[in-house]
């Protein structure tokens, strides 16, 4: 009996500072994901990517990391592509899904502002070059062409 109540006391004194340990490193970790989840409330995204990164496999630390990044790269640094391989990777985690078809709608807007500010700056350049236009601004351009002259050709007529 006397050992036994030894065993005991001796299991006490060796799991009860371990249990208290391990209590004590999930709360720091509990503060730790709960101030990454406030600095990425705040926009920082930046900053909350790292923290939830710091906590590797904690919760769903490695998936508020990737999203945190996502975050960052489609609403501070317009980086769409890099924001839509994020968040098809993250699937349906959060509103990943949404964020996704805003990306692409972002991407599609900036890609036709950058074809019409091409197609302008062409048309500047070359105004009468075919090479550089659609068969369609190539029609309309010679009809007009060929408006000024049959024009001229009329003048000559009278002559």
């Amino acid at each position: 009996m006397a050992k036994r109540f030894l065993a005991f006391i001796a299991a006490l004194v060796f799991f009860l500072p371990v249990t208290a340990y391990t209590e004590n490193a999930v709360a720091t970790l509990q503060d730790m994901y709960s101030q990454a989840e406030l600095k990425m409330a705040t926009g920082d995204y930046s900053g909350a990517g790292a923290q939830f990164d710091a906590l590797g496999a904690y919760s769903d630390s490695s998936q508020m990391a990737m999203y945190c990044k996502a975050l960052e790269a489609a609403e501070t640094l317009n980086l769409y592509d890099i924001a839509i391989d994020a968040f098809v990777k993250l699937g349906d985690f959060k509103d990943c899904l949404t964020r996704l078809k805003s990306c692409q709608d972002n991407m599609q807007a900036v890609d036709n502002e950058i074809k019409t500010r091409r197609e302008n700056q062409l048309e500047e350049i070359y105004p009468y070059n075919n090479l550089f236009f659609g068969k369609l601004h190539q029609e309309q351009r010679n009809r007009g062409m060929s408006l000024c002259s049959s024009a001229v050709d009329t003048d000559d007529d009278f002559r």
